[in-house]
């Protein structure tokens, strides 16, 4: 199941409008959706993500031909669109290299962090409300408001997916959720000028613990000699599991470390390059204490 309708097609209109420069006055138009080539991209990408992760709730493909469709549908996308992330430099393939691992990268982060009930959808959560303060300090009001409605309706589902969960995203859910943030980082603009150059780093820094799961568990994973594209129990959730956390704790814990981490990615902005610096040292290693968490009850 995946988050309300409606806070994702806010979300998406509210894209296209952006990159078309449109007026307020034209939300209420629905061909202005119909004739952006952005818009239409993100649209049929979204849809795209949803159905793969649906068939693949039901189906079970495996995970090499699941990341392969996952790339030929965002890499459409891009190419349609020419959404980028720039990097710095003028170099096309590049650019588009790095913005598609990017997006890869972040739908499968929140697919993996979908381990326990509540656990992807409260840290989307918190993204989005984060998101929401950011963009409206940056005078976005527009995109701050449509995160506040996110925030609204991934709240209202999180009532149904805590522990005891009624309701599961699953991986429809979880890789449209990715998906939506993916975007979401990549049509914003972080640095702005007068600003010291480590804001770029602000979205590493608002979902450092979903790409911190993903890195510590493909870590494990290969020095291990596991495959990596293998499922198991060694998540940071599972540690503190383990460790005799309730599913409550944990989901408690992880919440307010993404918090944490994401209030960091909106004080970069306030201060110099040295306070930018230190905020993500002090940030990194925070996140990294708890790749040690367990180190010797994981499960082989």
């Amino acid at each position: 199941m995946i988050l309300g309708g409606s806070g994702v097609a806010f979300l998406l209109l509210l894209m296209t409008l952006r990159l078309m420069n449109s007026s307020i006055q034209e939300v209420i138009r629905p061909e202005v959706l119909l004739s952006s080539q952005e818009g239409l991209a993100l649209s049929f990408g979204l849809l795209g993500i949803f159905l793969l992760g649906a068939y693949d709730d039901r189906k079970e493909l495996s995970p090499s031909v699941k990341l392969f469709l996952q790339v030929s549908i965002v890499l459409a996308v891009l190419c349609v669109s020419e959404l980028r992330v720039t990097f710095f430099v003028e170099d096309e393939w590049l650019n588009l290299t790095g913005t598609l691992v990017w997006v890869i990268l972040i739908m499968n982060a929140f697919n993996l962090i979908d381990n326990m009930d509540g656990l992807c959808s409260l840290v989307a959560s918190i993204v989005f409300g984060l998101h929401g303060i950011l963009l409206a300090g940056f005078g976005d009001f527009l995109l701050s408001g449509v995160c506040w409605l996110l925030l609204g309706s991934m709240l209202m589902f999180f009532g149904k997916n805590r522990p005891k969960a009624d309701v599961y995203l699953g991986d429809s859910g979880s890789l449209s959720l990715g998906y939506l943030i993916a975007m979401l980082c990549i049509v914003t603009t972080y640095y702005h000028e007068g600003l010291p150059l480590t804001s770029f780093l602000t979205p590493i820094l608002m979902i450092s613990v979903p790409l911190f799961d993903v890195a510590s568990v493909m870590i494990f994973r290969w020095n291990r000699g596991l495959p990596l594209m293998k499922g198991d129990r060694n998540h940071v959730s599972h540690r503190l599991l383990r460790h005799g956390f309730s599913e409550r704790q944990v989901l408690l814990i992880l919440g307010s470390l993404t918090f944490f981490t994401g209030t960091s990615s909106i004080f970069i902005h306030r201060g110099n390059e040295v306070i930018g610096i230190g905020i993500v040292i002090q940030t990194f290693m925070t996140v990294l204490a708890f790749h040690w968490i367990g180190q010797k009850r994981r499960d082989s």
